[in-house]
């Protein structure tokens, strides 16, 4: 088992071809039995371990097919890799059509999932702009002023500096799927053999 993409539950490799090769025919099922249990296993673990605010990414874990004895937990989502690899420096900018990132700048501003900022705090956000830009304050002043008292700030574009992988499943995963695994496999070449 690796960690290269995401996470690769696999007994396929040219050793276990050739045991394969000379194993009785009653053991094949037993190791895709073994490996479907274990990518099920890896899944839950994978789910349970990645960070409570990641907005979707737990959900976001899928498993898929590699051969007949190799699958792989994968997530649908580009950011997955990057909490669990970290990422270089980068700029940030706006989903198309939008023109602002929302910054929330402290938690009272968040949904209680802490992944979304309430739809309150970005309207009093505008409606501060507008009334400073009334009182005659620059764009600037009333965006400052905006994200004072709303707890929420706005950007064109954001310079992120990057950051260090949090490397969960690395860590965390990887070595108890490895070992479940094996001791699987192991019980189904007692039974055969």
């Amino acid at each position: 088992m690796s960690n290269q993409d995401m996470l690769r539950v696999s007994i396929e490799s040219e050793k276990t071809a050739a045991f394969l090769a000379q194993a009785p025919a009653k053991l094949l099922p037993l190791l895709e039995k073994d490996i479907n249990e274990t990518t099920i296993f890896a899944l839950r673990r994978t789910k349970e371990t990645v960070r409570r605010r990641s907005g979707n990414t737990a959900n976001s874990y899928r498993d898929r097919k590699l051969g007949r004895l190799s699958k792989e937990v994968y997530s649908t989502l580009a950011s997955a890799k990057a909490l669990e690899d970290g990422s270089k420096p980068h700029v940030i900018k706006p989903k198309p059509g939008r023109k602002y990132l929302t910054i929330p700048l402290n938690d009272s501003v968040l949904t209680s999932t802490k992944a979304q900022i309430k739809r309150s705090a970005i309207s009093k956000f505008w409606r501060v702009v507008k009334q400073a830009q009334k009182d005659d304050f620059s764009p600037f002043e009333a965006f400052q002023i905006a994200a004072q008292e709303s707890g929420v700030a706005m950007a064109k574009k954001v310079n992120h500096p990057g950051f260090k992988g949090t490397k969960d499943i690395a860590k965390r995963v990887v070595p108890g799927v490895s070992k479940y695994l094996q001791n699987k496999v192991e019980l189904s070449i007692r039974k055969v053999m």
